[in-house]
């Protein structure tokens, strides 16, 4: 597939690879140049860089360009995770979570950086995907869970 590129480079596409970051476990992913999906699941921060990695040696040898695409929620304007009813040790919490989250995204896109792979930041802005609309725009029937929905999501932020 030929993706055009700033409106002015065209690449052979070799695959894009979406993560949603997580400090446990991330979405991944993988889709081929068809944009079809290759591969999926949720893998720790250290097995994301190995596949990346290797993902990239692939696309190398064939000559062709890898794009990875992280969620970037920190870059949204509000980040609020906080119901009306939760006390202010919650709210800690909560945002320290949140926050870690988005550290284990910054340092995915600072190890693509790092070793040439050409990354992308996504900045959701829609509604989560469901398995449903899932299954309707991805045309399989793969069990996946919002993590790995969400990783799609942002793979398709390539071509929408």
């Amino acid at each position: 597939m030929r993706l055009y590129v700033d409106k002015q480079i065209y690449v052979d596409l070799y695959g894009v690879i979406g993560v949603d970051p997580d400090v446990d476990k991330s979405g991944y992913c993988r889709l081929g140049g068809d944009m079809k999906i290759e591969e999926t699941g949720c893998f720790d921060m250290y097995d994301i860089c190995l596949k990346i990695r290797t993902e990239q040696a692939n696309a190398k040898a064939l000559d062709k360009t890898l794009v990875v695409i992280v969620e970037a929620g920190w870059q949204n304007q509000t980040n609020f995770h906080v119901g009306g009813r939760d006390n202010a040790w919650k709210a800690a919490k909560i945002g320290n979570h949140v926050g870690a989250n988005h550290e284990v995204g910054r340092q995915i896109i600072k190890f693509c950086k790092r070793i040439g792979v050409d990354v992308m930041e996504y900045i959701p802005k829609r509604h989560k995907m469901n398995a449903q609309d899932f299954k309707e725009i991805s045309g399989t029937n793969l069990r996946t869970n919002q993590e790995v929905r969400d990783a799609y999501r942002a793979a398709l932020a390539l071509i929408s």
